[in-house]
């Protein structure tokens, strides 16, 4: 029985890389077993390598031909997101700023170590989602207030969907907006840059980053999937219509090989994960009761979406504190587009 079991386990699950590899490959994701199959793509992949190996060695050549021939075609998904960028440069020069991510986690057993953490990267942005009332209290009490002055998220702050940008420095057009299913949190941040004249004198100058901030719903129902198709849709279109420096972040409840996050991107738009060949570790799946060096294991959910005028120096994952997601902060550089 049990034997009999084994052999249907990793039967279908083979076959649920091939369909996620295929569909994402074609494009297409058309409901909702489809898009958690291309969730599931780095799981499915790496366990059909290890039954291809398996059954190698057991002696079955179907299961582990047809294994390996979904390891091989994985590889057009994969290399991309493994093989850092050759065309990024880093110039140490460039002005420089910092942003960071970070799912909160609307019940956090943890919250002011959560908070605290955050506090300490020291961001010069931050973005924070499944904000509740009591969690932007304790960011104040804990410092936040003064450390983070300025900054927009809906009032009152409600529901587990709730998102806020936070930054160091005055924000200048802060905003909640609604563009259909999509609530977006919308604002200018100002980088003032110094450079030398012939003179000896110093000149300054503003340097508006455009920065968006979004929390789509979870496509765990076919009521959600649908409306997270929807909400991903009006995010790619206002992507468009988004000129010069701009940067993206959010847990978009989305992983990196389901095709409606793909289609987000461009020659415009990148993923800054990507652009170091870290897009495929995962930013989700842990329990929050669990020891925080618990590795996340699922997928890559929480993202940061740049324009070809920002590169990337640095990407460091935080600790899951009270989460179910794992933060990152991001060391960024702006430069004029090529």
């Amino acid at each position: 029985m049990l034997s009999t079991a084994w052999t249907v386990a990793r039967e279908l699950i083979v076959i649920g890389a091939f369909i996620g590899i295929a569909t994402s490959l074609a494009r297409w994701s058309g409901n909702i077993v489809v898009a958690a199959l291309q969730l599931l793509v780095p799981l499915t992949v790496l366990a059909s390598a290890v039954i291809a190996v398996a059954a190698v060695i057991a002696g079955h050549p179907v299961l582990a031909i047809t294994g390996a021939i979904v390891v091989v075609l994985s590889l057009p998904l994969f290399l991309p997101k493994l093989i850092p960028d050759p065309s990024r440069h880093r110039t140490g020069d460039a002005p420089s700023f910092s942003v960071a991510l970070a799912n909160l986690y609307f019940d956090n057993p943890e919250p002011d170590d959560a908070i605290n953490q955050l506090i300490e990267a020291n961001a010069d942005i931050l973005v924070m989602t499944e904000l509740s009332v009591d969690l932007v209290d304790r960011f104040d009490r804990l410092g936040g207030a003064q450390r983070y002055p300025s900054r927009v998220h809906p009032d009152p702050v409600e529901g587990e969907y709730a998102v806020g940008i936070f930054s160091r420095t005055e924000l200048q057009s802060a905003r909640v907006e609604q563009h259909g299913e999509l609530q977006l949190i919308a604002a200018t941040w100002v980088r003032i840059t110094a450079s030398s004249t012939t003179d000896g004198d110093g000149e300054r100058a503003a340097q508006g980053i455009e920065v968006r901030a979004v929390h789509p719903d979870a496509p765990s129902t076919r009521v959600g999937f649908t409306r997270w198709r929807h909400q991903l849709r009006e995010l790619r279109t206002l992507l468009r219509d988004l000129d010069g420096p701009a940067i993206v972040l959010g847990d978009l409840n989305a992983g990196t090989f389901q095709v409606p996050y793909e289609r987000l991107l461009s020659r415009r738009f990148r993923d800054a994960h990507a652009v170091l060949g870290k897009a495929v570790k995962p930013s989700w799946g842990i329990a929050p009761w669990l020891p925080r060096w618990v590795p996340t294991l699922v997928a890559r959910l929480d993202h940061l979406v740049i324009s070809r005028e920002i590169q990337v120096r640095s990407l460091e994952d935080l600790d899951p504190v009270g989460s179910d997601h794992r933060p990152f902060r991001a060391e960024l550089e702006l430069h004029q587009p090529n």
